[in-house]
């Protein structure tokens, strides 16, 4: 055997394979099992999915509650009207009356009599009503003055009070109303044992659903609109208080302007 035919025999033996090194491309495709055109990205973008079916459970829900649940949503829509009203109303006429008395005990307490009188002619909030009553009085005895302006702020209260016992009432007959959904839903329930028995679980659901349904419901709407009113409640007593300290301030200044 000459030279040569051992040496390639003896590599032969070695590793017929490792002759020829594969292109770093070949390798990365060893790699991954998917082709490089083909392979999928790490970071794909999900879609934000909206939930279509929420209206219709939502209708299911109500659906589900029985008769009682349609004036039970039609007077909580009517009573959040309300609250929005009061709420708003009591802004502007607070925010107003912070800006007149600021401007109108300053004239006042200055000397400024017939501009102050003035300012509170032409100001429509309570306040301003209920201080003009007392200038117009002023030559009057001390409880004269006194009398006038009270009887001027008992005029402007059931302005601050409205639709106040109307949201109090719906807030009381919200848990009623769920009552009277869980009295005609165990109703059902029970015409249902009368005529199939307890046997049928899936015929005894729909009393109890309704039952369950209306109970949560009055309580659901009951909780935040009697919290409304006395958040509302609280703002009217604030305000009245107001009334009743700017009237004594300037009772005070009458007095002292007539040597009393």
């Amino acid at each position: 055997m000459s030279l040569s035919q051992i040496i390639w025999s003896v590599i032969g033996q070695v590793s017929p394979a490792a002759s020829v090194s594969p292109t770093p491309a070949e390798a990365l495709l060893e790699l991954s099992p998917t082709p490089l055109a083909t392979a999928t990205p790490l970071l794909t973008p999900t879609p934000e999915v909206v939930d279509p079916s929420y209206a219709v459970r939502l209708i299911e829900f109500v659906v589900k509650g029985g008769p009682v649940m349609i004036p039970m949503i039609l007077l909580a829509f009517f009573v959040f009207v309300l609250i929005v009203e009061r709420y708003l109303y009591l802004v502007q006429i607070n925010r107003g009356s912070q800006n007149f008395t600021a401007g109108f005990f300053k004239l006042w307490d200055s000397g400024k009599r017939a501009e102050a009188t003035k300012l509170a002619d032409d100001h429509p909030g309570p306040i301003a009503r209920m201080l003009a009553a007392g200038i117009r009085a002023a030559h009057k005895d001390k409880e004269t003055i006194r009398e006038s302006m009270q009887e001027q702020a008992l005029g402007d209260a059931p302005a601050l009070n409205r639709f106040m016992a109307v949201i109090a009432t719906i807030g009381t007959l919200m848990p009623i109303m769920g009552l009277l959904g869980t009295v005609t839903g165990m109703i059902k329930t029970f015409e249902v044992i009368t005529i199939k028995g307890t046997g049928d679980p899936k015929a005894l659901a729909g009393g109890i659903s309704e039952a369950l349904i209306t109970t949560e419901t009055g309580l659901i709407f009951a909780i935040p609109i009697i919290l409304f009113h006395t958040f509302l409640s609280g703002r009217i007593e604030r305000y009245l208080n107001d009334m009743e300290k700017f009237a004594t301030r300037l009772l005070a200044g009458i007095k002292n302007n007539n040597g009393e």
